[in-house]
């Protein structure tokens, strides 16, 4: 098999993050009522942009692991899934790609910007190949419905929902990533989605 050449994108500094909450904090400590305002008035506007500055810590913090992700997860549902890589299939086949178990019909969206197109045939079922701006192809087998016709995408945006067309065992999608769009050369997705699939459950 070929070395993969994945294109990472560099990751954003913890220190970006950092500046903003500190900057959203200053910013209420300043906006504070003067003197006579009763002390639980004059926490009012601090409590709440202490929560904005939260969550758009936690916002920067999703931004960042993606960003060392290359992609997001490319289930919007919750998912499961563990390294099956190279796990043993029928006709003694290898698994090339990491099943992500997940309820039907949920969303599958665009792990990055690219163009899709739309395939059925064989052990994949309905399928979406998604050739990533980033120069890499990104497969989706098993898929139930697409969603839209082939066009150009954002990442995020639906593109099929989940189901068990094809060769499947249960609702799953069977996700590859081929840098270079090579579709001989694979590499082992599960540390990305790791990453980037946050909201998970245990395998059962």
């Amino acid at each position: 098999m070929p070395s993969a050449n994945f294109c990472f994108v560099a990751p954003a500094k913890p220190l970006q993050r950092t500046s903003a909450v500190l900057v959203l904090i200053v910013s209420a400590l300043h906006s504070l009522p003067q003197a006579g305002a009763t002390e639980t008035t004059a926490m009012v506007p601090l409590v709440s942009s202490v929560q904005r500055a939260s969550d758009e810590a936690a916002r920067l913090e999703i931004e960042i692991v993606n960003s060392r992700a290359g992609i997001i997860c490319p289930v919007d549902a919750t998912t499961s899934f563990f390294n099956d890589f190279g796990d043993g299939r029928s006709g003694g086949r290898s698994h090339e790609g990491t099943d992500i178990m997940s309820d039907a019909g949920v969303p599958l969206v665009a792990v990055v910007d690219g163009t899709i197109s739309n395939k059925y045939g064989g052990l994949a079922g309905n399928s979406v190949y998604l050739l990533g701006d980033d120069g890499n192809e990104y497969w989706y087998f098993h898929v139930d419905e697409y969603v839209g016709e082939p066009r150009a995408v954002k990442v995020g945006e639906v593109i099929a929902t989940a189901g068990a067309s094809g060769n499947a065992q249960g609702i799953h999608t069977h996700f590859e990533i081929h840098p270079s769009a090579d579709p001989y050369d694979v590499i082992n997705p599960y540390d990305k989605l790791d990453l980037v699939c946050r909201d998970r459950v245990p395998v059962r």
